[in-house]
């Protein structure tokens, strides 16, 4: 009855029915808890408890046994928890199953307290004929109806939402609605919530397959050419320092600190840069994972956007580059398989060239296919030889050999053909810095108005703020478009005869 009047009542009455509701369930089951806990509890009562567990599950069977046996409903219950059910009904529209679903409903009833029906794709037929079976005040109330719809295990399912008021309207917009799946799930970051999100939306309005795959395929490219933006690639998971196992290095029982969560690694490095930044319990730490070793990959934001102290050339600095393997197989990928496997898709066959067939996960090493575009901020050659040769991992020496402008294979920045036509190359490089120009101006006035400041550096380091990633990214993939076009420039002023004597320039 509390939640039938939040739904007729204004904002601020709304949160002192919601709060007088929230009390009532926990009061119901904090006394649950309290009568089954045996003798440990405060007022222990096991057959009291028992009971309660057993009138709930003899009033779900008996609804599920009713909804399955009725002749005229055609309807099968796929779920049932606690107090809800899933009710399919094939070959109905939205129209019918709201209709239905109110019968259902009036004939039996879930448990001792009123219940919001998830039935994704029932009717109010049902809800009527269910609730009308049990005695008052146990009711079914048929809530909402979710036309398509993806559930993948208890209490993890996605779909798009119609209310009650929608059933009436045949051209209604729905919502998208997930609960237990990764598009709400705080502990992954936002490519992966963004792209399964994205998915199934495809997946839901289209029904190809194909679509599918190509919007993943031009998503992922975007991570492995380094297009995508490090916000999107921010972890923040909760750490708890004290409780983990590495914490008992200084007592000898472990050897090393690389048992502890990479938000832990993070929130410890931290602190031993500053003694006072010292993680709460339960903070979140943010965190991306680089191309580096395992133990060493998890690293602080401000690693991967702003150059270390004492950098001889600071806008020509080469940030390092988040991991897109770890991004793409072990985050992104896995999470769209729980989902599309549930339709026979074997999502991984879309990135490897074998199927992983019957191998465990953690037994095979999966083949990621190269990306077809060099990324923007892409250095000159001579700059990638100096910073292999100064300390970089063996991924150094092997940057992508394509084309910058045609993304033909070649050995340099530029292929024969561009490098022959220099006039075409020459307006593809200007244009290409004309737009980053006009971007990045266009970004650090939008900084410089949120920071107050009319002239001068923008000493912003705000990392929950979007602008600060596109930026900081623009303005290094504008220096390297001006080093590409002066490499053009100085080559066609010297002529041919000059090129075995240019170190910064391979074409």
């Amino acid at each position: 009855m509390v939640k039938r009047a939040m739904k007729q009542v204004g904002s601020a009455l709304h949160r002192t029915l919601n709060a007088r509701q929230f009390g009532l369930k926990l009061i119901a089951n904090v006394t649950y808890g309290y009568t089954s806990a045996s003798f440990s509890g405060r007022m222990p009562n096991v057959h009291l408890a028992d009971a309660i567990v057993q009138t709930g599950r003899e009033t779900l069977q008996r609804t599920i046994a009713h909804v399955n046996q009725h002749p005229s409903w055609g309807a099968r219950v796929i779920y049932g928890d606690t107090d809800s059910l899933f009710v399919l009904l094939e070959g109905q529209s939205r129209q019918q199953a709201f209709i239905t679903g109110r019968q259902i409903a009036a004939e039996a009833f879930i448990t001792g307290r009123q219940i919001a029906a998830e039935a994704f794709i029932t009717g109010r037929q049902i809800a009527a004929e269910v609730t009308a079976a049990n005695p008052h005040p146990m009711e079914l109330e048929m809530e909402k109806v979710y036309h398509p719809c993806v559930l993948c295990t208890k209490k993890r399912y996605m779909g798009y939402l119609y209310v009650g008021y929608m059933y009436e309207h045949e051209h209604a917009s729905p919502r998208l609605d997930a609960k237990g799946i990764e598009t709400i799930r705080r502990d992954g970051c936002a490519a992966e919530r963004k792209i399964v999100e994205k998915a199934l939306r495809l997946l839901f309005t289209s029904g190809d397959i194909s679509a599918v795959k190509a919007y993943v395929l031009r998503q992922c490219d975007k991570l492995q050419c380094g297009r995508a933006s490090l916000l999107d690639l921010v972890f923040a998971n909760e750490v708890r320092l004290g409780t983990y196992k590495s914490d008992r290095v200084r007592l000898g029982t472990y050897k090393s600190e690389e048992s502890a969560p990479p938000g832990a690694q993070v929130a410890r490095h931290r602190q031993q840069i500053d003694p006072n930044d010292k993680a709460q319990t339960g903070e979140r730490i943010p965190f991306i994972v680089e191309s580096a070793r395992l133990r060493d990959s998890a690293q602080r934001p401000e690693v991967l956007l702003f150059p270390p102290h004492g950098v001889p050339d600071a806008a020509r600095w080469q940030a390092p580059r988040p991991d897109a393997s770890y991004y793409i197989l072990n985050r992104i990928l896995p999470a769209l398989g729980r989902i599309f496997s549930l339709i026979g898709v074997d999502v991984f066959i879309w990135y490897t060239r074998k199927a992983p067939m019957a191998i465990p996960a953690c037994k095979y090493k999966q083949e990621m296919r190269r990306s077809r575009r060099a990324p923007l901020d892409r250095a000159l050659p001579a700059a990638v030889a100096q910073r292999a040769r100064h300390g970089a991992t063996i991924v150094g020496y092997f940057e992508s050999s394509h084309c910058i402008l045609c993304d033909k294979p070649c050995p340099a920045l530029l292929c024969a053909e561009c490098a022959d036509d220099r006039l075409t190359s020459t307006v593809a490089l200007t244009t290409r810095r004309n737009l980053l120009e006009a971007r990045v101006h266009a970004l650090v006035a939008h900084c410089l108005r949120c920071s107050a400041a009319r002239v001068g550096p923008i000493e912003c380091r705000n990392l929950d703020c979007p602008h600060l990633y596109s930026r900081l990214k623009l303005q290094r993939q504008y220096t390297t478009a001006v080093d590409h076009l002066g490499s053009l420039a100085r080559r066609a002023g010297r002529g041919d005869k000059g090129d075995e004597d240019d170190d910064e320039l391979a074409w």
